[in-house]
């Protein structure tokens, strides 16, 4: 059975399942008034609805989107001011 690109490590092939990381984020030097926190990435399917869905629930979008070789991301707050950060796969040619 072949296996989906992406599939994770050990899996049994197929889309990979929705992932959730973060850490906890020292207090930055050039930045004295952010304290120390949680930081949370959420892996979702489609970043501009999400992005979207965010806005529509009184978050708000701190960055522009950002893109490597193979993500897309997007740090916001929400209503509460906690803050996050969305994260997607880029589109694979040919997919």
């Amino acid at each position: 059975m072949a296996r989906h690109p992406r599939a994770a490590p050990g899996g049994r092939g197929g889309p990979p399942a929705p992932r959730r990381h973060g850490g906890i984020t020292e207090a930055a030097a050039h930045a004295p008034e952010t304290r120390p926190r949680w930081h949370v990435y959420f892996r979702v399917p489609d970043l501009d609805e999400a992005i979207e869905a965010a806005a529509t629930s009184g978050g708000t979008t701190l960055s522009t989107i950002m893109s490597s070789a193979t993500d897309r991301w997007v740090s916001l707050r929400d209503p509460e001011g906690a803050m996050f950060t969305l994260t997607t796969a880029r589109e694979e040619p040919g997919a």
